[in-house]
Parts: structure tokens; C-alpha cells; sequence
């Protein structure tokens, strides 16, 4: 019955995706697990946030690595001042033999100037003597304005650069590994949703073969009930079974209609999909647990997350240590500078180079740096601590996975040699029911234990899956 299910939505999904342009009217499938996963990581929200986060911290990376090299910068900048430093008041700049000098040489020249003689020879020359002595001689400062280009290498800054640099790192492995959590997050659901819509799918299946065995019995009894064969009160304790199959049959039909509108949101597909078929059978395979005696969890994104952050607040360490430690940086500057004002004529008009070094040593603090670091390695061992602690609890944690796998695995082989039994205890029922020598209410009850058997075994795979799912999840090898 179940393999001509199949085909049926087979050839329906295949007309209604050639026919239908809406997508929440189209059959879908046969889509494997591994078809689900897919759909489902790329349905799934925080899978998709957490590779967006993964893509920053990279980024984040590659700024941090740019504080290895140089940083250039243009500076320019306009002022203007009415500042003035008048000739008479660079006597108090300028040593007193040479301002006794100067004061001499003006007096002399302005003697001689006043004569006609040397007037005249002046004037010959084109010399205009007073206007020589008249000019102002005053420094201005006047306009200025100056463009320049900078650039700054870090030399030594106490490893802050480096333990930033690591920091970012690190960041970078903690965003891509809470990536692969929220991936195994996101398949461990979906593996849920898939098998569980696997085991609603036979679980409607053994309603409906319990049906139809009721219903055929019911037919034969009331052919023996018209012949006086069997009583009234036989008659009604074999339609109130048909009753109860009947409502079996009601909540099978709506387990599964509730497990796929489950599964189409995991996936992604609209939870009005009216079909969805799946290829994979629910039946256990052979799996083989890997490494069965060992408990390492080194392969957990959650440990890795864990161990990650100590390594961390390591880094934070030497962060706040490398403030109180030398810092050595190279300066070097190349500008353009235009201003100040000598007779009314620029003084400075032209490029200029610079280039130096400047370096900082911590000196005394009042014990701040020392209480700083101490209380940077008391959260170091924290993380430790933490990380320890849970790692435990990771490992019972796995050793409980392993343990209900290993259960699971053996409830299945249990259940399928209930229903050989069921099945065996059922013929020999009814052999004994149409000889005359059981009752019907044992008759009834061997096709109750029969169809109970079915539906624990159908359990106990779904159970089984999902219990090996959770396994690799606990294990670190989804």
C-alpha cells in the first residue's frame, strides 16, 4: 500500500509542477533527508545570521591586521592672526653689543642720508634714501594655510597590536564555529521533523491495515449474526472495535497532516503543501557508533565555543598589560606651508619634510596596571573553570546519547520479534476462534495486541533515528 502511495505522488507532484505557477499548490517531492538538511539550512534564520556574522568577524580581521602597517593621513588647516613684531622690539631678542650696533649703524646711515652730497649720489644711483629708511621692517603673521601628508608606523606598542590582531581571530573561529552550532541546531530539528513524518506516514498506514482487518472481520460476523450464528452482544464488541480503528484512523490522518505543515516550515515550502513525499525508510540502518568507548568532545562546536573564550580572555590579558608597557611609534610628515610676513613679502613658501620618533614609557601608576592584569587572569581562570565544568557535563551528556542509541537499537530488534509473535498469536487465534474453542473476546484481543505491536515498532523506529541524530549532535559529528 505504501509503495503504491508513492507512486501516486509520484505522478502527481509531476503534473502539478509542470502545470501549477503557485508553489503552495505543487506536490513535492521525493525528497531524501539529505534533500531536507539542504532546504532547511537555507530556510533557516539563524543559520543564515550566523554566516552573515561569520562574514564581519572576517572583516574584522582584516582591520586588525591593517594596524601592522602604516597609517597616512591630509592634514591642512587656514588661520590668520594680527600678531606683529615690530624692528624696535627685536632689541630684547637680540644680544646688546648688536643692538648698540644696529642703533649706531641706523643713526649714521640716517646723518648721511640728510646730507646733499650723499643725497645726490643716491638720488645718481637711483637710491631713494628716505624711502629706504622709512620702509616697514616689521614681522607679521598675517595669513597662513598648510597641507600635509602624514603618516604614522607603529614600532613597539607593548603587543597591544598583536593581541588585537589574535583577538580578532579568534572572534573569527567563535562566529564560524557558532555557525556550525546553529547548522547543527537547524538539522538536528529537521531530522526530527523528517522522521517524525515518516513514522505519522506507517503509523497511518497500520491504522489503516487495522481497519481493514476490523471492518472484513466485522462483514464475516454479521453474515454469522443473520445466520444465528452469533449474538447480538458478539455483534456489538466487534463494532465497537471497528469504532475504535475508525478513530485511530482519524487521528493517524491528522498526526500526518500536522507532521508535514511541520516539516514544509523547516524546509522552507508553504505549510499548505496539500503533498509531500519522501524517499527514505524508517527503518534503522547499521550504523556503526563511531569511537563507542571514548567520550571526546573536542569535535563540539560548544566545547570549541568554550575553550575558544579562554583563549580569549588570554588575549584581553595581554591587551591590558601592553597599556603599561613602552610604545614606540615612527612619525614622518611632508607638507606644503604658505604664510607669515617679512617687508610685506612671504617668509615661508614652500614644501617641507619632517621626520622623527616618539616613544612613551610608563612610569608610575599607582599599582593600576599590576590590579588590572590580576583581575584580567582571575577571569582567565574562570574561563577555565567554565570550560572544564561543562566539558563534564558534555561528556555525560554524550554517554547518555550513546546509551540511548544503544537502547533504541536494541527496542527496535525486540519490537520486530513482538510482531513475529503478535502475528503468530494472531493466526493461531483465529484458527482456534473459527474451531470454536477460543472466544471472540480473545479473538478481539489477539488483533489488539497485533496492531499495538505494529505501532511500537513503528515508535520505536522513529525513536531510533531521532536517538542517533541526538547522538552525533552530543558527539560533535552532525
Amino acid at each position: 500500500m505504501r509503495m503504491k502511495r508513492k507512486i501516486t505522488y509520484m505522478v502527481i507532484s509531476a503534473f502539478l509542477l509542470a502545470l501549477s505557477p503557485l508553489r503552495g499548490q505543487e506536490a513535492i517531492g521525493p525528497l531524501s533527508l539529505e534533500d531536507c538538511r539542504r532546504m532547511a539550512l537555507e530556510a533557516n534564520s539563524d543559520f543564515r545570521n550566523a554566516e552573515l556574522d561569520s562574514l564581519t568577524a572576517a572583516d574584522n580581521v582584516l582591520a586588525y591586521k591593517a594596524n601592522y602597517l602604516p597609517k597616512f593621513s591630509l592634514v591642512g588647516g587656514w588661520g590668520w592672526s594680527d600678531y606683529k613684531l615690530e624692528p624696535s622690539s627685536l632689541k630684547s631678542y637680540v644680544p646688546a653689543e648688536i643692538s648698540s650696533l644696529w642703533s649706531t649703524l641706523t643713526g649714521a646711515a640716517t646723518s648721511l642720508a640728510s646730507s646733499d652730497a650723499v643725497s645726490s649720489l643716491m638720488a645718481g644711483l637711483g637710491i631713494d634714501m628716505n624711502s629706504l629708511l622709512s620702509r616697514d621692517y616689521s614681522f607679521r603673521v598675517g595669513s597662513v594655510y598648510n597641507a600635509t601628508l602624514m603618516a604614522m608606523q607603529p614600532i613597539y606598542m607593548g603587543g597591544k597590536v598583536t593581541a588585537a590582531y589574535k583577538m580578532a581571530l579568534l572572534g573569527q573561529e567563535m562566529y564560524s564555529t557558532s555557525m556550525t552550532r546553529s547548522k547543527n541546531e537547524a538539522l538536528t530539528e529537521v531530522d526530527e521533523a523528517y522522521w517524525t513524518y515518516l513514522k505519522t506516514i506507517e503509523l497511518q498506514d497500520v491504522a489503516d491495515s487495522y481497519l481493514e482487518t476490523v471492518e472484513e472481520f466485522n462483514r464475516q460476523m454479521e453474515v454469522a449474526y443473520r445466520n444465528g450464528m452469533r449474538t447480538e452482544a458478539d455483534k456489538m464488541k466487534v463494532n465497537l472495535k471497528v469504532s475504535e480503528a475508525k478513530l485511530q484512523k482519524r487521528k493517524a490522518e491528522n498526526g500526518l497532516r500536522l507532521a508535514r505543515m511541520n516539516l514544509c516550515k523547516r524546509i522552507g515550502l508553504p505549510m499548505d503543501t496539500p503533498s509531500l513525499d519522501v524517499s527514505s525508510s524508517l527503518m534503522p540502518d547499521d550504523n556503526a557508533l563511531v569511537n563507542y568507548d571514548t567520550l571526546d568532545i573536542s569535535s563540539r562546536p560548544e566545547y570549541d565555543l568554550l575553550d575558544k573564550q579562554v583563549q580569549l580572555k588570554e588575549q584581553q590579558k595581554k591587551l591590558i598589560q601592553a597599556d603599561f608597557l613602552p610604545q614606540i611609534a615612527g612619525i614622518a610628515s611632508y607638507g606644503y606651508t604658505h604664510g607669515m610676513k617679512f617687508m610685506d613679502k612671504n617668509v615661508i613658501d614652500r614644501f617641507v619634510f619632517m621626520g622623527g620618533v616618539t616613544v612613551k614609557v610608563p612610569l608610575f601608576h599607582w599599582g593600576e596596571g599590576a590590579r588590572k592584569v590580576s583581575a584580567a587572569q582571575r577571569e582567565v581562570d574562570k574561563a577555565r573553570n567554565t570550560r572544564d565544568n561543562l566539558g563534564e557535563m558534555m561528556r555525560l551528556e554524550l554517554l547518555k546519547a550513546r546509551n540511548e542509541y544503544d537502547e533504541a537499537l536494541l527496542q527496535v530488534e525486540l519490537m520486530q520479534e513482538s510482531i513475529a509473535e503478535a502475528d503468530e498469536n494472531l493466526r493461531v487465534s483465529r484458527v482456534r476462534f473459527d474451531a470454536g474453542s477460543e472466544t471472540l473476546g480473545d479473538y478481539l484481543e489477539a488483533q489488539t495486541v497485533r496492531q499495538k505491536a505494529a505501532t511500537d515498532l513503528v515508535e520505536a523506529k522513529a525513536n531510533c533515528r531521532l536517538a542517533y541524530t541526538k547522538y552525533l549532535k552530543a558527539a560533535g559529528k552532525l
